[in-house]
C-alpha cells in the first residue's frame, strides 16, 4: 500500500514538473474558436444546449457530446480564460497515467515494469499535443474513459465497463474498435462483449464517421491502401524516435508503389507482422501488438486530412492511447534484457530506463512549450516541415486576425507590428500589404499606404480590392 502511496504521488510530481508549463497556454486559433471561445454551446448547462450537442455535429467532422459537457463544466467556472481548460488536460492525463499502471499490472503480471509503462506514458513527448491544446480535450477524455473501461473490464465488472465505453465513444470515437481489444485480453467473455460492446460501438461509429469516411475516401483506394502503410510505419517512428513533433505532418513524396518510402513501410510491416506472428504465444506481447492496433486503425482508415494537392499522416494527439502498446512492448523488451543479463550488468537496464524517463520528459516539456499560442506552434510546425503551405496560410491568417484585434483595442503600433511579422514571413502575401495599407489609412499616413497597396498589386495584379485602394488613395493625395 505505501508503495502505490508512493509511486501515485510520483507520477502526480512528475506530470506536473513536465506538464505544468502548459498550464499558462493560451487558445490556438486551429479548434479553440469553434470548438471553445466562439462556441454558444458550451455557455450554460441547459437543456437547449445539451440537446444540441447530443443531437448534431457542434464540431464539424466529429460526434463529441461529452467533450463538449467537458467544456460547459470548464465555463462555468472560468469562462473562456485558457487556465481551465489546460488543467483539466492535465489532470485527466494523470488519472490517464494512473490508470495505464493498473492496467498494465492486470496484463504484464510486474510491479516495475508495470510502473515504466506508466512512466513512459506519463512523459513521452507525442502526447504534449493532446495536453497542451485544448481543443484536445476529446483525446484525454476519451483516453480516460477508455482506460477506464478496460480497466474494470479486466475486473469482471461488464455493465460498469460498457458504459464507460460508451461515454468514451461519445467523447471520441477513435475507440470504436476497443472491443477487438477487450476479446484479446480476456475471450472467455465473448457471450459479453459482443452482445453489450459492440452493439454500443456500431451506431455511434456510423454516425461519428460520416463527415470523416467522406474525406479518407475522396482518393483511389490504392492510394489509400498506401498512406495507410506509411501512415503505419511513421506512427512507429514517432514513438520510437522522437523528433519531429508538429501541429501536421505533411506527406511531400509522390504516391506510388515504388516510391523509397513506401517500399520501406511495406518492409517495415512485413517485418513487424513476422515479429509477432512467430511470438504470438507470448500473451504480454500479442496484447501489445493488438492494443496498438486496435486504437490507431480509425487514424489508418479515415482520420487522415487531405488538403488540396496536400495529403497528412496522422496527428501527434491521434497517438495518444494506441502508443500504449508501444510501451508496454518498450518494457517488456527491457524486463528480459535484465533478466538475462548477469552480475552488475543487470543493473544497466534500471539505469537505462531512469535516463530513457529523463529524456523523454525533457522533450515532452520542451515541446510543451510550444503549444503557448498560435504563433508559436505554427512557427516551430514549419521549423519541422518548411514550405507547409497550411502552416504558412495559417500563420498570416493569424497575424491579420490579432492585426485587427489590435487595431479593435485602438493599439495601432501592435497592429502594425503583427502585419510587419507577417511581410517578413512571407514577403509575398500581397493581403497582408493590402492590410497594412489599410491601416496607414486609418492613420492617415497616406504616402506609406500608398506603397502597401501598390505593393499588393505588384505581387498579384487581379487583386481588385487592392487596385481600388490604389486609386482611391491616389485620387484623394491629389
Amino acid at each position: 500500500m505505501k508503495q502505490k502511496l508512493i509511486g501515485s504521488f510520483l507520477i502526480i510530481g512528475i506530470g506536473l514538473l513536465v506538464y505544468g508549463a502548459s498550464l499558462s497556454n493560451g487558445m490556438i486559433s486551429w479548434d479553440d474558436g469553434i470548438l471553445i471561445r466562439q462556441n454558444e454551446y458550451i455557455r450554460a448547462i441547459s437543456w437547449i444546449n445539451l440537446k444540441t450537442i447530443f443531437t448534431s455535429f457542434v464540431d464539424p467532422e466529429l460526434y463529441i457530446p461529452l467533450t463538449f459537457v467537458s467544456y460547459q463544466i470548464n465555463y462555468l467556472f472560468g469562462g473562456t480564460a485558457p487556465f481551465g481548460y489546460h488543467l483539466g488536460n492535465v489532470l485527466l492525463h494523470l488519472l490517464n497515467a494512473m490508470l495505464v499502471w493498473k492496467i498494465a499490472e492486470h496484463i504484464l503480471k510486474r510491479k516495475w515494469t508495470s510502473y515504466l509503462v506508466a512512466l513512459l506514458f506519463l512523459m513521452h513527448p507525442i502526447n504534449a499535443e493532446a495536453i497542451g491544446w485544448a481543443a484536445a480535450r476529446k483525446d484525454v477524455l476519451a483516453g480516460a474513459f477508455a482506460l477506464g473501461s478496460i480497466l474494470f473490464f479486466l475486473s469482471r465488472y461488464n455493465k460498469t465497463s460498457a458504459l464507460l465505453f460508451l461515454c468514451a465513444l461519445l467523447s471520441k470515437p477513435t475507440v470504436v474498435f476497443l472491443p477487438f481489444l477487450l476479446l484479446a485480453l480476456d475471450w472467455r467473455q465473448w457471450k459479453n462483449v459482443i452482445p453489450h460492446f459492440f452493439f454500443i460501438a456500431l451506431p455511434i461509429g456510423v454516425i461519428a464517421y460520416i463527415g470523416k469516411m467522406q474525406l479518407a475516401w475522396s482518393i483511389p483506394i490504392w492510394e489509400r491502401v498506401l498512406l495507410a502503410m506509411r501512415s503505419f510505419t511513421f506512427s512507429l517512428s514517432q514513438v520510437f524516435i522522437p523528433n519531429t513533433f508538429s501541429i501536421t505532418h505533411p506527406y511531400g513524396s509522390q504516391m506510388t508503389f515504388f516510391s523509397p518510402d513506401i517500399l520501406l513501410s511495406l518492409i517495415v510491416v512485413i517485418v513487424v507482422g513476422t515479429f509477432f506472428a512467430a511470438l504470438r504465444n507470448s500473451e504480454s506481447i500479442r496484447i501489445s501488438g493488438l492494443w496498438f492496433i486496435a486504437f490507431l486503425l480509425p487514424a489508418l482508415i479515415a482520420f487522415i486530412h487531405i488538403e488540396p494537392g496536400t495529403i497528412y499522416l496522422p496527428y501527434d494527439r491521434y497517438l495518444y492511447l494506441p502508443a500504449i502498446g508501444l510501451y508496454m512492448l518498450t518494457a517488456i523488451s527491457l524486463e528480459r534484457l535484465a533478466v538475462n543479463m548477469k552480475g552488475k550488468w543487470q543493473m544497466a537496464i534500471p539505469a537505462l530506463s531512469i535516463i530513457l524517463c529523463i529524456g523523454l520528459g525533457m522533450k515532452a516539456h520542451a515541446q510543451s512549450l510550444h503549444w503557448y499560442d498560435s504563433e508559436t506552434i505554427f512557427k516551430h510546425s514549419l521549423s519541422i516541415y518548411p514550405g507547409d503551405i497550411r502552416m504558412e496560410r495559417d500563420l498570416q491568417a493569424y497575424y491579420i486576425v490579432e492585426s485587427r484585434r489590435a487595431e479593435e483595442r485602438d493599439d495601432p503600433v501592435a497592429a502594425e507590428q503583427f502585419l510587419l511579422r507577417a511581410q517578413e514571413q512571407d514577403p509575398n502575401a500581397f493581403l497582408v500589404y493590402n492590410q497594412l495599407g489599410i491601416l496607414y489609412t486609418n492613420q492617415r499616413l497616406y504616402g506609406q499606404a500608398l506603397e502597401q497597396f501598390e505593393k499588393a498589386v505588384e505581387i498579384q495584379p487581379t487583386f481588385a480590392p487592392a487596385q481600388e485602394n490604389v486609386e482611391r488613395l491616389r485620387a484623394l493625395i491629389k
